[in-house]
């Protein structure tokens, strides 16, 4: 891809067990023109692989040996698209359909404003039902009708997740790809709290939209892994200083107990004491990946 000067933008899609979404999710990205098609398997047990296979040269096809975790195998496609001079990549879950217009709104939109870091369309469950949680990431903009330069069809927000990222070359450049201290879920938090200390912007353009089909089926599971994760998008937070994100730490750690205690809830200060412990041995690493500099973090 790209040898042959094609097309400038490179999907990226990572897959894991997705048999039922995959062929759907694929099919919906050729239907887009002016991008290539990179798949990223994480070492699927089920049918995904057979069913990318089915695809053949109409996509390239990386198959890892072992699963990587969401960011690691996601950075194996943004060093193929630099390594192979794609001007810009979109993200893309395995579990989305992408609409034939979506590409072209976001690349004029990000070609016309180079400050724009991450440019994402409106994420939709289905029909015309806005996802529950993409809708609690836009209702503060809208409320307060924070408007990327008066646009009103581009909405200047604090996150969006990675079901669907436009990212131009120059963002993957300043900000790099994702820290690998993340495996699963993270990953996007705290590459968002990178490019807003790189001086960049995330934008919603409500003008072009995705479908992200699987999030009514997911429950919210308490575990260890779901507080590491959340303390350590804390830590690694570079828009805070280090004492800064240390003393938020503890204090988190103590909210979390206060009312756990409160709720009588064993297991969730049992899982609360393992995350801490498993965070004070990630202290060293934490603050060696806040320390990262220079261009392509992550990706060399």
């Amino acid at each position: 891809m790209r040898a042959d000067g094609g097309n400038l933008t490179l999907a990226i899609v990572v897959s894991y067990n997705g048999e039922q979404y995959i062929e759907a999710c694929i099919s919906s990205l050729l239907d887009m023109e002016g991008c290539d098609v990179l798949v990223v398997d994480n070492h699927s047990t089920d049918r995904t692989l057979s069913i990318l296979q089915t695809f053949g040269k109409d996509i390239e096809l990386l198959s890892n040996v072992e699963n990587l975790g969401f960011g690691q195998a996601n950075n194996q496609g943004l060093r193929y698209a630099r390594d192979n001079a794609y001007e810009a990549v979109l993200l893309v879950n395995q579990d989305t359909v992408s609409t034939p217009t979506m590409l072209t709104g976001l690349r004029q939109t990000s070609l016309q404003y180079p400050d724009i870091g991450v440019l994402s369309p409106m994420h939709y469950s289905d029909g015309e039902t806005l996802d529950v949680y993409f809708e609690s990431y836009i209702r503060r903009a809208l409320d307060e009708n924070r408007y990327y330069r008066d646009h009103h069809h581009l909405l200047l927000v604090q996150f969006v997740n990675a079901a669907f990222w436009y990212l131009p070359m120059a963002t993957i450049r300043r900000v790099g790809g994702f820290d690998p201290l993340f495996f699963l879920y993270g990953e996007d938090n705290d590459y968002i709290h990178r490019l807003h200390h790189a001086g960049l912007s995330v934008v919603v353009n409500t003008s072009v939209k995705g479908y992200h089909l699987d999030r009514h089926s997911r429950q919210k599971v308490e575990s260890p892994q779901d507080y590491e994760r959340y303390f350590m998008v804390g830590l690694k937070n570079v828009n805070d200083g280090w004492i800064k994100a240390v003393l938020k730490f503890g204090y988190d750690v103590v909210k979390v107990l206060i009312g756990s205690l409160r709720r009588g809830q064993v297991k969730e200060i049992r899982y609360l004491c393992i995350a801490v412990t498993r965070m004070m041995v990630k202290y060293p690493r934490i603050y060696r990946s806040r320390k990262q500099k220079g261009e392509f973090q992550y990706l060399d």
